[in-house]
């Protein structure tokens, strides 16, 4: 069934201010027991908003079984069950233990940053960048730079697809740019 334009639109519209919804008390919250259960919550609201809106855009309900899985997996958290799922691995004991995936999202938007902002720019302009990116995410230049290059030699896939992806998000936009630094701002102000 194909859906109207206009009918697109206001879904669209109404996706977009629930998503709003959830955000909103996501990055207000503490880190403690109230906050985690708050921003499970906000997760919980964003899935949800997303479900309501492909539901309505006819994307077959089979395929949207796996974020109604995350939707019961964070209700089963809130409600102090723990879920199978979030569990977690089990990982060899060898070597430092992984990023966690909010620090490698962190660290993924200050390379991105750093790589959004330093297109065209002469080799002493990135230098200049890079510093001023660490300084306003609270990081050594040293930490950045060698991130950087784990990055590019594609050494931690988990953070390097979040990379990748923050990358598809900001370049999709009318000014990456100022895509990036938005991000960026929001990540550093909200401590992820």
């Amino acid at each position: 069934m194909q859906n109207s334009q206009p009918d697109h639109s206001i879904r669209k519209r109404k996706l977009s201010a629930r998503l709003a919804e959830a955000y909103n008390p996501w990055h207000c919250t503490k880190d403690d027991q109230e906050g985690w259960e708050q921003r499970r919550k906000a997760y919980q609201m964003a899935l949800d908003a997303f479900l309501e809106w492909a539901y309505a855009e006819d994307i077959p309900a089979e395929h949207l079984q796996l974020l109604v899985g995350l939707t019961s997996i964070l209700e089963d958290l809130n409600s102090g069950k723990r879920p199978k799922l979030a569990t977690p691995a089990l990982r060899p004991k060898l070597g430092r233990p992984p990023l966690t995936t909010g620090h490698a999202a962190t660290l993924a938007i200050i390379c991105a940053a750093v790589e959004i902002l330093s297109r065209d720019q002469p080799q002493k302009l990135i230098r200049d960048i890079e510093n001023e990116v660490a300084h306003a995410a609270d990081i050594g230049v040293g930490a950045l730079r060698s991130r950087r290059k784990k990055f590019n030699a594609g050494q931690d896939a988990r953070a390097r697809a979040l990379y990748g992806k923050i990358m598809r998000i900001c370049e999709q936009t009318a000014n990456p740019r100022e895509a990036v630094i938005n991000l960026l701002k929001k990540t550093i102000w909200h401590g992820h």
